[in-house]
């Protein structure tokens, strides 16, 4: 899934990344159960596959989704690359965790 397809998810994260900063109940919640807290504090659920992981503030974290293995195929063109990862954009087939300190 590509996170630049869903434009709504980085107004929700920054939403409960704010709400987690000031409320202790709710950052419990975001730990203990990551797709409950993002669908109280965005107001939206995830998408279908999408997975959220909150972690206490131990610096930055960077999860890539990898694709399928493809087996027996001709390795992929530049345009074709370009066209799978968003016009050859990392960001928009990732993920990042926020920190106070970047949001």
């Amino acid at each position: 899934m590509l996170f630049a397809e869903h434009p709504e998810l980085n107004e929700g994260i920054h939403k409960v990344v704010e709400r987690a900063m000031t409320d202790p109940a709710f950052r419990a919640l975001c730990l203990k159960d990551p797709g409950a807290a993002f669908a109280v504090g965005a107001g939206i659920p995830l998408p279908e596959g999408f997975k959220l992981r909150f972690h206490e503030d131990a610096g930055m974290e960077l999860a890539l989704g990898l694709p399928p293995v493809i087996s027996g195929a001709d390795p992929l063109s530049d345009s074709e690359l370009e066209e799978v990862t968003g016009a050859g954009s990392l960001w928009s087939t990732c993920c990042w965790a926020y920190t106070t300190r970047g949001c």
